[in-house]
């Protein structure tokens, strides 16, 4: 790929991003990571087949990617549409903690719950029902969400 794409919107809100690949400019204080929008199966997370642009991040967030919120399944969390939440890439998270997930297909943004027989993965939505599955159940968590931008006002931390 010799290029990006990149909606009008995201240029608006990251200017260092050019159009050509390789070629996004970080501020001094800032790194640049890969906003992921799919999982194709058989590729690794990080792979170009997964990544939709490159995000400029604050050096002070630790984080391996970003991915941008759709809809508001995380609303109490006050993360809304279009909300950019950086992640660490890990398979597992703590109980209660707040992870990157793959539901149906999709990237979706839940709280997960443990015990011995089960995983919840919550909305913060009564709108949306729980996901629940059996302890050991194949769960496809991508990472732990450490922070979130709404490009309209300040950051946010979990």
């Amino acid at each position: 790929m010799d290029y990006l794409i990149i909606d009008e919107e995201t240029r608006r809100a990251y200017p260092s991003i050019s159009p050509k690949s390789g070629q996004v400019t970080a501020l001094p204080t800032s790194t640049v990571k890969p906003r992921i929008y799919r999982v194709v199966k058989g590729y690794p997370l990080l792979d170009e087949q997964n990544i939709a642009c490159y995000d400029e991040v604050p050096q002070s967030i630790r984080c391996d990617f970003t991915m941008r919120v759709v809809g508001d399944s995380m609303k109490k969390l006050n993360i809304n549409d279009g909300d950019i939440v950086y992640a660490t890439m890990m398979e597992d998270v703590r109980s209660h903690e707040v992870a990157v997930v793959v539901l149906e297909g999709a990237l979706a943004l839940r709280r997960v719950y443990k015990n011995e027989n089960q995983i919840v993965l919550m909305a913060e939505n009564p709108a949306f029902a729980p996901v629940v599955m059996r302890a050991g159940s194949n769960v496809q968590i991508l990472g732990k969400a450490v922070a979130y931008l709404n490009p309209n006002a300040a950051e946010g931390a979990f």
